[in-house]
């Protein structure tokens, strides 16, 4: 090969890893002055939410806690273990009739 065109090639190689490198440089530059202040601001706007939020939210759980300590829970509990011997007791049914061929 041409010295002079190999020359010219390798150049413009170096040109190009230049301005690749100058691009990338600036990008950077770019997603750092720009972007990240606007993440910030998203943020500050989250926190504000979340201030004017959170009373609502510690009031509905303050609700919800008084009905859950109102609750019959052994009551609800005797129900539950009565309908579970109940299916209990037909699927048993259920089986014996399979097994004797009924």
């Amino acid at each position: 090969m041409n010295d002079k065109i190999t020359h010219k090639k390798l150049n413009n190689i170096s040109w190009l890893l230049a301005l690749n490198a100058a691009l990338t440089a600036l990008l950077a530059g770019t997603i750092v002055f720009y972007i990240v202040p606007k993440v910030n601001g998203v943020e500050e706007r989250f926190h504000s939410f979340a201030d004017e939020v959170e009373p609502v939210i510690k009031s509905s759980a303050g609700k919800a806690n008084d009905f859950l300590e109102g609750m019959d829970t052994e009551a609800i509990g005797d129900d539950a273990e009565e309908r579970a011997r109940d299916i209990l007791d037909a699927a048993a049914e259920k089986a014996e009739k399979i097994l004797k061929g009924d």
